[in-house]
């Protein structure tokens, strides 16, 4: 088939309608970037590129009265669908999957959701030029699915609605790179778009000031409502007669010391009665029997305060307490909590006063302020660098006694209040890395239910995420 550059001319009246529809839009998109002052370069860029694509796509496309082969038909089609598919997924909704428990029972491993990226306001492309669909890294491999030419600004679209205290918001994770805050993602070096996806509950918003005690948030000294389906550890100890009722029945459990084969002395059947998820249990003071195998008399469970209780069904327990992860005072010399500094105690039951900082807010330069907001202030601020020097704070090497905040940030905590990764261990999320609201589960399973048509959760299917669910 020949290329014809006058191609226009051949195209019928529905298409060239479509043509002038679809460029037309291309060109409003243009416009709206340079009204909220994206980058010129970026803005030019994406335009050619979405308008190239357009015209190829009619370009070549067969003018001819033959019929059109079958590949070519699909090819046509897929075309179509990745030009609109990449749209949508860029300005509109996004499929994200949940992978772990820190926001259970909320939201349940290997829900998947659709996340709404214009509810606060759609962020333009910073990373422009990547493989349609796939987020960071080529799936199989190590290598990215991006080109780091060309960086742009960050900017964000009009928002049909703010950030709202108790809102289920995806963001990038914005320690990603930084072995301080994560051994997991230390060596990522990904474009802050392209950063690891988290999702969490914001319970802190600019301007205020969080306190945890006890377990319970309070915003601004005022005690703050726990979340229906909030989860919070409960210690177990079980009789040696009920492990060795289960030691024909083993589960593999991964631990940064790596696998291992667990003696599982619960009834899985009782579990999801009750709605405990296998990975709700964790073993602790672990032995090997004579067979090898990995037994502990104590188990760790993750559930709702109000429904302990309810653990006396799912198996013989000796003995079950119900108490707070860590005590005042405690764990801040561990580095493991934020923000890793041994000025203070802080841990992850009893945290704060931490204040979030606003856009536009000043506060003084001193040692607990420096220790809090170092990080803050050099890396999600953009500077070179932040450091006390000679008893003087230097922000790119100029002496400073207060900084004034430019963008808004955000505390976000997960619901399975002691087994989430939060800010409590790696700090505030800019507004900048916000990527989206949490919108609705569309479909949902139970990896581990023995039932393969059991394993489909059919009362989540199309459930739509409440704040305070």
């Amino acid at each position: 088939m020949a290329w014809n550059w006058k191609f226009y001319n051949l195209l019928d009246k529905s298409e060239k309608r479509w043509f002038w529809g679809t460029s037309i839009f291309n060109f409003i998109l243009l416009i709206i970037f340079f009204v909220v002052g994206y980058f010129i370069a970026g803005s030019v860029l994406f335009y050619f590129m979405w308008q190239l694509m357009i015209c190829l796509y009619y370009i070549t496309k067969d003018k001819s009265n033959k019929k059109k082969s079958g590949i070519r038909e699909w090819s046509d089609a897929i075309i179509f669908a990745v030009i609109a598919a990449t749209l949508i997924r860029t300005f509109f909704f996004e499929a994200y999957t949940i992978p772990t428990g820190s926001m259970e029972k909320t939201l349940l491993v290997n829900d998947f959701l659709f996340v709404g990226k214009c509810n606060y306001g759609a962020r333009l492309p910073m990373t422009p030029l990547a493989i349609p669909f796939i987020h960071n890294k080529i799936p199989g491999t190590d290598y990215p699915s991006y080109t780091e030419w060309p960086q742009v600004r960050y900017h964000r679209l009009p928002a049909l609605e703010k950030i709202k205290r108790h809102d289920i918001v995806v963001f990038n994770f914005p320690v990603e790179g930084d072995s301080r805050y994560d051994d997991f993602t230390a060596t990522e070096k990904n474009p802050m778009d392209k950063k690891v996806n988290y999702v969490k509950r914001c319970v802190g918003m600019p301007g205020d000031t969080l306190l945890l005690r006890d377990s319970k948030i309070f915003i601004n000294g005022e005690a703050q409502k726990e979340y229906k389906k909030m989860q919070v550890s409960v210690n177990i100890w079980l009789s040696q007669q009920t492990v060795n009722r289960y030691l024909s029945q083993t589960i593999v459990k991964q631990t940064r010391e790596g696998a291992f084969e667990v003696v599982y002395p619960f009834s899985y059947k009782q579990l999801l009665k009750h709605n405990i998820a296998i990975d709700d249990l964790e073993p602790v003071a672990l032995e090997r029997n004579a067979q090898g195998y990995i037994v502990s008399n104590a188990w760790n469970v993750k559930i709702d305060p109000k429904r302990y209780k309810e653990l006396y069904e799912i198996t013989e327990i000796d003995s079950l307490s119900l108490d707070v992860f860590e005590k005042e005072g405690a764990g801040g010399a561990s580095m493991s909590i934020y923000p890793r500094s041994h000025r203070l105690t802080w841990n992850r039951d009893y945290f704060g006063p931490l204040y979030i900082p606003k856009e536009g807010a000043t506060i003084p330069m001193n040692e607990e302020n420096f220790a809090i907001y170092e990080k803050v202030i050099r890396d999600y601020e953009h500077h070179q660098s932040f450091e006390i020097k000679e008893g003087k704070y230097l922000l790119d090497g100029n002496a400073i006694t207060e900084y004034t905040f430019k963008q808004n940030y955000y505390m976000m905590i997960g619901d399975n209040r002691h087994n989430s990764s939060d800010g409590r261990m790696w700090g505030m999320v800019p507004e900048e890395n916000v990527v989206g609201k949490a919108l609705i589960i569309w479909f949902s399973y139970d990896k581990d239910n023995p039932s393969f048509l059991g394993r489909i959760r059919w009362n989540r299917l199309f459930h739509i995420i409440h704040n305070m669910d």
